[in-house]
């Protein structure tokens, strides 16, 4: 990373295209390692914080009506699925969620995702979804559950093998909770996500990623 800012800034340079390319440099620096910083603290906490929540009746955090306020951290990379995507790509992502309960088991949300490529690619994400949560094993301060969502997903670039910027997005993944206190809760989740435009506009061929996210939620 030290390499990259040092080939961009170059002694006796101070020309305003380069100075706002180290500037983009650094921004992007910065937020990377905020998200890991972020991302660590709250798996530190998945682990240790919740022993302070043992005694704690959470039962209302699943009840019918009850809605969910929170946001996550994470990590993903695309798969070579279908062979012909040849571009791989890290993405760092941002998410906020606002959540209602149906049903103790049963949950719909709304996501908003924000989301910067890494690796080969350096571009932005933005998408929004609709998700449905269904919690099938619960067990004091823990419960799992196993979920999907639909929305869209637009691109700050191109990608190979797909000739729109704004797409379809699709995704399921599974989700360990672990309540920290009466009206919060720690989560981890892995998703499988799909991006593509349907078929609206050639080539079509698709991204396929799988993201890991931890994240905190309030609950009212």
């Amino acid at each position: 990373m030290s390499a990259k800012l040092c080939n961009l800034w170059r002694p006796g340079d101070l020309s305003l295209g380069r100075q706002i390319t180290v500037a983009q440099a650094l921004t992007g620096v910065f937020v990377n390692e905020m998200l890991r910083f972020l991302t660590t603290l709250l798996i530190s906490a998945l682990i240790f914080v919740p022993v302070r929540a043992l005694g704690s009746d959470v039962s209302a955090i699943f009840s019918r009506g009850t809605r969910e306020y929170g946001f996550a951290v994470g990590y993903g990379e695309n798969h070579r699925i279908p062979h012909s995507m040849q571009v791989r790509f890290g993405v760092d992502t941002f998410r906020l969620r606002y959540g209602r309960y149906r049903s103790p088991k049963t949950q719909f949300a709304y996501e908003i995702c924000a989301g910067k490529q890494t690796k080969d690619m350096q571009s932005t994400m933005v998408s929004g979804m609709v998700t449905c949560r269904y919690y099938f094993a619960r067990h004091g301060l823990t419960s799992l559950a196993v979920e999907g969502g639909v929305g869209f997903a637009i691109l700050g670039d191109e990608v190979p093998g797909l000739a729109t910027t704004t797409n379809f997005a699709e995704t399921v993944g599974v989700s360990i909770q672990r309540a920290t206190g009466p009206a919060s809760a720690l989560t981890l989740d892995y998703r499988f996500c799909h991006i593509s435009n349907a078929g609206l506009k050639l080539p079509n061929i698709g991204v396929n990623a799988s993201i890991l996210s931890v994240g905190y939620s309030w609950y009212k």
